[in-house]
Parts: structure tokens; C-alpha cells; sequence
């Protein structure tokens, strides 16, 4: 111990010997954290690459996160429509959106605005670290540019159209940044970053499906097309050749689809569209991805307050259902009313799996899953594993037949 404690206390004097110069002991006392990581130690191997662009795409989750009680942020793009109503009263944010009082204070608001560019953020993280991955596949590193940008050029689309002018950051910031508070930025100038960002995503050998979830040919392709048409449209008011283009790009993807029927294509059934067992593949382009191991699905508040339709018990908010004017609205005998198999639902089983009971008012369906909550004489799995489709071969035939109607 005699010659350990020595040991220091010659450290110590050296140490204050050495304070009278002009470096001092600067190198023996700075602390060394490998476990801080930073954008600047974190960007080195291909491992950081993909983990950064992980954090992409679980960020894109935030559409299932809270808005207060009773609410999830996806109601702002549902509440506004008028074709729901809430059986809730409890959040005043909810309430005001449905009463079309909201404002820039409103929760649903608030918090899309930061998630969209939470997304943006980390996608320009990644388009600016990763170049400088030394050494690193060249087809991986273009493959996972060519999804930063998607994801990117995707939150952009969605900005655009609900704020029309937004800033437009294409670069990670720092509170010391010189644009740490953007302008916003023309319409013109943000369907510009879209479209090359799409561009160079659909360049960047992606496969044209992709049963992970990740990015895939033809989700980019059909973006594109969707942004061509929308662009087509007010207010930049393109025109001609802008419906061509999206024609163009979505007859692409359709060609391709028709020579492939196995790899795209559309559902057998409606219902197909909300089975876990046909999660990112045929018909779905595009998912958001739910585990609960990770996150479990966030639609949970459009189930019936208070009813006993899962293996819950009686429960649901039933902060987002249909108006009854909106229910009404369809022709008799239209299969998009038909109980449990299309949109609405307006009777059910008993926990899930029992006695079938009548609900007293259509609710929504699209987003049940029978899988979790159980269906007649069979039990839920208790784990709502059910993705969130954002891109269908669907919308990829409707984008195609607008289109081609104008040129």
C-alpha cells in the first residue's frame, strides 16, 4: 500500500510541478467517455450507419404518440375531415379540433410539426455523417443515403401540404447554426428538395419490395407519382406536365406489378389489408412498423367507448368515430358498410370471442385487429402487432387513373 499511495502522491507533485509550465497535466486529468457518444464519435463503421438509419425510421412513430388523454397525434389528420366525431370529452385539444377551433397551441399540432421534422432531422444526420463512413460497401451506403432521402422527402410532403410554406433544413443544425431559426421557405422551393430527394432515392438500388419494412422501388416510385399529381394541382398548378409525370411514374410501378403478380398486387379481400399475416408485401407498399416488443399499434382509440369488443373487457375511448351522417351516406348494399368486413363494424363478440352483441352505432373497422382481439370462438393474442399501411398498390391505381385522365 506504502508504494501504491507513493505512487500518486508522485503523480500529484509531478502533476504540480508541472502547473507552473505551460501545458500542465491537461492530458492525465481529461476524461475519457466512450459511452458519449456524439455525431462526431458515432459515424465510423457501417453498424452506426444502419442504427442511425433505424432511428429514422422509428421516429416516423411519433404519428402514434399521445395528445393527451383519450388522443393520439394521427386525429389531427382525422378530426378535421368531418366525417368523425368524438364519444369522449375529456381532452379539450381533441374537442377543438373536432369543433374546428384548434390553433397553433393545439397538441395534435404542436406535436406533428415537431415529429415531422424530428424525422427531417435525423435523415439530414444521416445524409451528412454517412458519406464519410470509411471503409464501407459502396451499395450498402448508397442503399441506406437512398432511404434517408425517401423518409426525408416523405415527412417534407406531408409539411407542405398541411403549412403549405415551411422551413426547409436540409442540413443538421446546432443551436449555433447560422439558420437555427429558418424562414419558411416557398412551396416551390420544398416540392424541389421532395422531388430530388425521391429521385435519388429511386436511383439508389433498392429491391422493388421489401418484407422488412424498410424502403422499397416501388413505394418510392408511387411518392413520386403522388407528389407529380399533387404538383400537377393548386397551388403550384403545373399542369399538363406535371399529370404526365405522375401517369409516367405510376404506370411503372403498374407494369412491373402486372409482369410480377405474386410480388405486387391487390388483396383477395379487403380484410387482407388489416391482417398482421400480410404486413409489408402485395398489396403494402409501405408500412409504419408495430411490435410491441418495441411499440405496439397506436390505433386503439378508435374502438367503442366503454363496449366489451376485445379481450379487455368493456373499455375504448371512442375518441374517433364515424358521424352518423357520414355512416349514412352510402348507398344500401354497399360492401364498404358491410358489418365487419368493410370500414364500419356495428356488432361484435363478447371479449373479443364470445356471445355476439349489437354495438347500438357504427364504428370503425379498417383498423381492428381480429388477431389481437380475438374473433367468434377464437381468442386474441393479447399483442397488437397490426403495422399502419401509408402507401397501397391501391392508391399507386387511383394516382394512375387521375392522372392519365388529365393528360
Amino acid at each position: 500500500m506504502r508504494h501504491t499511495f507513493a505512487k500518486y502522491i508522485s503523480r500529484v507533485l509531478l502533476c504540480g510541478a508541472a502547473l507552473v509550465g505551460p501545458a500542465g497535466c491537461t492530458e492525465f486529468l481529461k476524461e475519457q467517455a466512450p459511452s458519449n457518444l456524439t455525431p462526431t464519435s458515432f459515424y465510423t463503421i457501417p453498424d452506426h450507419a444502419e442504427a442511425a438509419l433505424a432511428s429514422t425510421y422509428a421516429t416516423l412513430r411519433f404519428m402514434g404518440d399521445g395528445a393527451g388523454i383519450f388522443s393520439s397525434n394521427w386525429q389531427l389528420l382525422e378530426a378535421l375531415t368531418g366525417t368523425s366525431t368524438t364519444e369522449t370529452a375529456q381532452n379539450s385539444d381533441l374537442n377543438n379540433l373536432y369543433g374546428l377551433v384548434h390553433d397553433g397551441n393545439t397538441a395534435h399540432v404542436v406535436n406533428y410539426w415537431n415529429g415531422l421534422y424530428r424525422v427531417i432531422a435525423n435523415a439530414n444526420l444521416v445524409l451528412d455523417k454517412v458519406p464519410g463512413i470509411t471503409p464501407m460497401d459502396a451499395a450498402q451506403k448508397t442503399k441506406i443515403l437512398g432511404e434517408a432521402r425517401f423518409l426525408r422527402a416523405s415527412a417534407y410532403f406531408t409539411a407542405v401540404r398541411l403549412w403549405g410554406n415551411v422551413p426547409l433544413i436540409t442540413k443538421p443544425q446546432t443551436a449555433s447554426s447560422d439558420d437555427f431559426l429558418p424562414a419558411r421557405a416557398p412551396q416551390e422551393d420544398v416540392y424541389k428538395v421532395i422531388v430530388d430527394d425521391l429521385l435519388a432515392a429511386e436511383s439508389a438500388g433498392l429491391a422493388w419490395m421489401d418484407a422488412s419494412g424498410r424502403v422499397n422501388l416501388a413505394a418510392v416510385k408511387t411518392q413520386l407519382a403522388k407528389v407529380y399529381l399533387t404538383m400537377a394541382g393548386f397551388p403550384l398548378s403545373k399542369g399538363a406536365s406535371h399529370y404526365k409525370l405522375a401517369a409516367d411514374k405510376a404506370l411503372e410501378v403498374i407494369t412491373y406489378a402486372n409482369a410480377n403478380p405474386s410480388t405486387i398486387n391487390l388483396f383477395t379481400t379487403y380484410e387482407d389489408v388489416h391482417r398482421e399475416s400480410t404486413e409489408n408485401r402485395v398489396e403494402h407498399l409501405f408500412m409504419l412498423q408495430y411490435n410491441t416488443t418495441v411499440a405496439g399499434n397506436p390505433m386503439d382509440n378508435f374502438y367503442p367507448n366503454f363496449k366489451p369488443v376485445t379481450f379487455n373487457g368493456p373499455g375504448g375511448t371512442g375518441s374517433s368515430v364515424p358521424t352518423a351522417a357520414f355512416y349514412n351516406s352510402y348507398e344500401s348494399g354497399d360492401l364498404r358498410t358491410k358489418d365487419q368486413a368493410g370500414y364500419f363494424y356495428t356488432t361484435y363478440f363478447t371479449n373479443g370471442n364470445g356471445a355476439p352483441f349489437a354495438l347500438g352505432a357504427p364504428y370503425v373497422f379498417k383498423h381492428f385487429n381480429r388477431t389481437s382481439n380475438g374473433t367468434a370462438g377464437v381468442a386474441g393474442s393479447r399483442q397488437n402487432n397490426l403495422n399502419v399501411p401509408q402507401i397501397r398498390f391501391a392508391e399507386t391505381l387511383l394516382i394512375y387513373a387521375e392522372a392519365q385522365n388529365e393528360v
